[in-house]
């Protein structure tokens, strides 16, 4: 008898397959977890805005779509003017990412689905979904 995986809920603005520092990392982190057994789906953003066009790799697209890799996208409606104050005030310049990401990770750990919680920063803003 196949033992069922361990479902693990990952929470990070940054995701494969946009071609950042950040994104690879995740990538590789989703690659060690999926060879261990483990099913990952992820929250992330729609499109990060730091990102220019063009800036998607092709071989993170390619992997991703290998091991049929879950990817919920949340859009970021942070007006930039916003993004900058609450980033001055108290560090958090996503923070309409945040809430949109928080009821989709409700949502989705209410149904009893995930054994893990995995939360991935910088920034800090998954940390508070995963709180949620």
């Amino acid at each position: 008898m196949q033992k069922k995986p361990k479902k693990i809920l990952m929470i990070s603005y940054h995701s494969p397959p946009y071609l950042s520092a950040r994104s690879i990392q995740i990538a590789k982190c989703i690659k060690y977890l999926n060879n261990a057994g483990y099913q990952v789906d992820v929250i992330s953003v729609g499109k990060p805005r730091f990102l220019e066009k063009g800036l998607i790799d092709k071989e993170l697209e390619k992997y991703c779509t290998s091991v049929n890799l879950n990817i919920d996208r949340v859009v970021d409606k942070t007006p930039k003017y916003v993004s900058k104050v609450f980033s001055g005030l108290i560090g958090l310049p996503y923070l309409f990412w945040y809430r949109e990401a928080l009821k989709l990770a409700l949502k989705k750990v209410r149904s009893g689905a995930y054994d893990i919680i995995l939360t991935c920063a910088l920034p800090f803003e998954p940390h508070l979904v995963g709180l949620g």
